[in-house]
């Protein structure tokens, strides 16, 4: 049995091992919970997630609906790569053993934007799918 606010607790939680130093490409900085501009992020790269839905699937599971949204600097045109890091080490943690929901997690699209000379904000966002029983029916 699982609650909304646990499995959003442990997903914050478990976002946060996303290092360099357990193979992935990306040392991420912050993680938060809720929607936040991409200034409210003093350092970058940094993720944002909330849930935007949770619907009745059969007897007691559940479908949470999370929207990720992940920001890194690019300091103009030719340093896009770490936008393209982040999502991919993101997508990868969602499939591996450090996500504690690995098992219940569907990954939808995801969308890239790229930053630039003018607006130096690369970023990514995807939305997610976590099923979950919660006990009550």
């Amino acid at each position: 049995m699982s609650t909304r606010n646990t499995i959003l607790k442990q997903l914050k939680t478990d976002l946060e091992k996303i290092k360099t130093s357990r193979d992935y490409n990306t040392d991420i900085v912050e993680v938060r919970r809720g929607r936040h501009l991409w200034e409210d992020f003093t350092m970058k790269p940094s993720i944002g997630f909330w849930c935007w839905k949770d619907s009745k699937l059969e007897n007691s599971w559940r479908q949470l609906y999370i929207y990720i949204y992940m920001y890194a600097d690019s300091d103009g045109i030719d340093n896009v790569d770490d936008i393209y890091n982040l999502s991919e080490d993101v997508e990868a943690f969602l499939d591996s053993t450090d996500n504690t929901y690995t098992d219940n997690t569907w990954v939808d699209d995801t969308y890239i934007i790229d930053g630039g000379v003018q607006n130096p904000a690369s970023m990514a966002d995807l939305e997610i799918r976590i099923e979950y029983d919660s006990g009550r029916e």
